[in-house]
């Protein structure tokens, strides 16, 4: 039982350190291998662990932590194409896209609400 309870407690750790990390770099694209070997644990393990503890799933996550930041960046008067290019998009439409997916609303749209 003591083995099972650690091994637990070394998911729930890694899991958070994988967390910390999209908190404190939203705007890097680190892929779920990059991250489960930051936090020391495999992909698929940190997937599973990381939807049952914050409710989620990583891609999700990491999207709402970029689309915060993104906010953010605009509220600061940052240009929605430079914004987009800052937080790592292809292009605009797929920076607008996201925003609006997250959101409900246009990075234009919520500009002008904001004003």
């Amino acid at each position: 039982m003591g083995r099972r309870i650690r091994l637990a407690q070394k998911i729930v750790v890694a899991v958070a350190r994988a967390k910390e990390y999209i908190d404190q770099h939203p705007l890097e694209n680190k892929t779920t291998i990059e991250l489960a070997e930051y936090a020391g644990i495999s992909r698929n393990l940190l997937q599973k662990a990381f939807k049952e503890i914050n409710g989620s799933h990583i891609k999700e996550y990491y999207t709402g932590q970029k689309m915060n930041s993104a906010k953010g960046l605009l509220e600061e008067g940052m240009a929605i194409r430079q914004v987009a290019r800052h937080c790592r998009y292809r292009s605009h439409s797929a920076f607008t896209t996201a925003f609006k997916n997250k959101f409900g609303i246009s990075p234009r749209s919520w500009l002008k609400r904001k004003t």
